[in-house]
């Protein structure tokens, strides 16, 4: 049976369980001593008080689960995230830093700003998302809701004023002498290189409890993951130090996107059928859709004989789309495939093939 649905919601919590980024990461039941999670920030099985807001709603505190993890470091915090905009966790990594732990922060360019550095005159009131996000975090930080953003609110509200005024080190993806990439979409804590933190969720309201100015909003749905395997956590600390350029406190040549040197497929159990398998990417070009993410993913597909059960913002990879229907054709397989409204009916979609229907292209 092949289904495919578009989903919103509270429904759309499955979608992160997937936990396929831009680094891939593929795990076995067998491996699940090393794992602690899933916790989904939508889930009807927990429920907690958001911190901002003050209300109580369904799901796991992914942004308590973060700072737990900070809050146990004793030597190093190594975050790389593609936005950064969540005050509690800022004050957990200044606290940190004061107490002798070394923090390092990579961000993505667009987002490596503090409120004071808008212009705040030229701020648009418009409908589009950007515009949405930006008046959503300006009214976050106004906390007496006067339209004047004071100092006091701003160091209170304001995560990267925050880490400024901690001088905890940044680097955002135009440190490699580039204009940025657009791929550094990066979620993951290292802490004293012994525990892996990887989240779907970037560190914002939206992302973790919901949309500031409604109460009602419970966000994007998200899945987070703790792990502890040695060869696991090696892994993402490597990737860290090439996006940073060292292993030092001061960054040297740092290396994003395509820059960045190829390493296939990692896994953390020597037999063959047990463990955790780990990629990054992008795959520089030329290496070709086998040695890519992409590959890894549908080679795991290819191995499916009872079930697939795909949980997906964007699904728009046509490969995917005929394994899947090559596999449909070749067990009775149960597929299920949901996937983010938004973006289900956009020409590039593959979840309209999975349907059996095609748009043209603009």
């Amino acid at each position: 049976m092949l289904q495919a649905k578009n989903v919103s919601k509270k429904s759309t919590a499955a979608m992160a369980a997937a936990l396929l980024f831009h680094a891939c990461l593929i795990s076995d039941a067998s491996a699940r001593g090393h794992i602690e999670g899933p916790f989904f920030n939508h889930d009807d099985s927990s429920s907690y008080k958001d911190p901002y807001r003050g209300i109580q709603r369904e799901g796991s505190d992914l942004e308590a689960l973060i700072i737990a993890e900070i809050d146990g470091a004793t030597k190093t915090i190594d975050i790389a995230v593609q936005e950064f905009r969540l005050p509690n966790v800022a004050r957990a990594l200044a606290r940190k830093q004061q107490a002798g732990v070394r923090v390092r922060l990579v961000i993505e360019h667009d987002y490596n700003f503090t409120i004071a550095e808008l212009d705040l005159g030229k701020v648009e009131v418009g409908t589009d998302h950007s515009s949405r996000r930006v008046q959503e975090y300006i009214r976050f930080v106004d906390m007496n809701g006067d339209h004047v953003l004071s100092n006091d609110e701003i160091s209170q509200r304001d995560a990267m004023s925050m880490i400024r005024a901690a001088k905890i080190p940044v680097v955002d993806d135009t440190a490699d002498d580039s204009k940025g990439s657009p791929l550094m979409h990066h979620k993951f804590v290292v802490v004293d290189s012994a525990r892996l933190l990887v989240t779907s969720a970037n560190f914002t309201l939206s992302d973790t409890h919901g949309d500031y100015t409604s109460e009602t909003s419970r966000g994007n749905a998200n899945a987070l993951l703790i792990f502890d395997d040695t060869v696991l956590v090696s892994e993402y600390q490597k990737e860290f130090n090439i996006l940073w350029g060292s292993n030092d406190v001061k960054p040297g040549k740092s290396l994003f996107g395509v820059n960045k040197p190829y390493r296939g497929a990692v896994r953390t159990d020597a037999a063959p059928d047990t463990g955790v398998t780990v990629q990054f990417s992008p795959t520089p070009r030329g290496l070709g859709f086998d040695a890519s993410t992409s590959g890894l993913i549908d080679r795991s597909l290819q191995r499916a004989q009872k079930s697939v059960q795909m949980a997906l913002f964007v699904f728009s990879e046509q490969k995917f789309a005929n394994t899947l229907q090559t596999l449909s054709q070749r067990f009775p397989l149960d597929i299920k495939v949901l996937v983010e409204p938004t973006f289900a009916y956009q020409w590039y979609s593959e979840v309209l093939d999975l349907m059996g229907l095609q748009l043209l292209s603009p």
